[in-house]
């Protein structure tokens, strides 16, 4: 399998700001939430995975869920942390874009524009998500076989933390007013009943993960070029108007959120449960 990940970075610090990119004073905030994104996306995804034998032999190992991973960084001028990065640098290609900072996620998804037909996977990620689980992809695709190929899983996002009152949080609350029905289905995944809702209250997870049949799809449709900012703003926008527009989003239901989940950076949501949020 060929994945290819898109991801816009940008740091700065401005005074008075409120994204991640541009609220810390120092960068290692960002270095750390970068280098975690990118490495983790080759540990659980990549092909670069070994086992030592005992006759001082390594050898490669979880081949058959392993794909061949590009990763495009999207970033603007020199307000980026990559040449800080203590990275394999054949791990990320640079991409320069002479843009407005918060629209670098409409440039990602022309790198995916570009390359239709070269992959099985055309994902998108926001540059503090982390991902754990190895069998990532292999589950939104037999959640699309089950459901239909305009069916989109998205993860629920997390922060966890050892010492705050909350040892795990997911931080994607309802915001959406749905007017409609919201469609249900049941599935059993390894002996365990899992619902996923549609349209989920929380539709933003700052990524996506199209295979090649969806993303072809999404391409097809007459806005597929527009900047459409309409969604929180440009930055929300580019990772979650586009598909909401084209596909039925679903994420698993509370009951069972770990099913599919991604870590966002830090404990900036989680740091609040307890002190400003009540736990009830």
């Amino acid at each position: 399998m060929k994945i290819l990940v898109t991801i816009p970075h940008f740091y700065k610090y401005i005074p008075g700001s409120k994204y991640g990119s541009t609220i810390f004073q120092e960068p290692f905030q960002r270095i750390n939430a970068l280098g975690q994104c990118i490495a983790s996306l080759h540990q659980n995804l990549g092909k670069r995975q070994y086992c030592i034998n005992v006759d001082n032999t390594a050898c490669r190992i979880n081949e058959s869920i392993s794909s061949q991973l590009d990763i495009v960084i999207c970033t603007q001028g020199t307000h980026h942390v990559l040449n800080e990065l203590a990275l394999n640098k054949n791990y990320f290609h640079q991409m320069p874009c002479d843009i407005d900072p918060m629209y670098l996620g409409f440039e990602c998804r022309k790198v995916l524009r570009d390359n239709i037909g070269k992959y099985d996977y055309y994902c998108y990620l926001e540059d503090d998500l982390i991902l754990h689980d190895p069998f990532y992809i292999k589950k939104i695709e037999w959640f699309t076989n089950c459901v239909g190929p305009l069916a989109v899983l998205q993860p629920n996002r997390f922060e966890r933390s050892f010492n705050l009152p909350a040892d795990k949080c997911y931080i994607d609350y309802p915001h959406l007013e749905v007017g409609g029905a919201v469609t249900t289905v049941n599935a059993n995944y390894w002996g365990i009943d899992i619902s996923f809702s549609s349209p989920p209250l929380a539709p933003h997870s700052g990524c996506y993960f199209l295979n090649q049949e969806q993303m072809e799809y999404w391409l097809s449709q007459p806005y597929f070029e527009e900047i459409d900012t309409s969604y929180i703003g440009a930055l929300e926008s580019a990772a979650t108007q586009g598909i909401l527009k084209t596909f039925q989003l679903y994420k698993p239901a509370m009951t069972t959120a770990c099913f599919l989940e991604i870590e966002h950076y830090g404990d900036g949501y989680l740091g609040t449960v307890g002190e400003e949020i009540s736990i009830i």
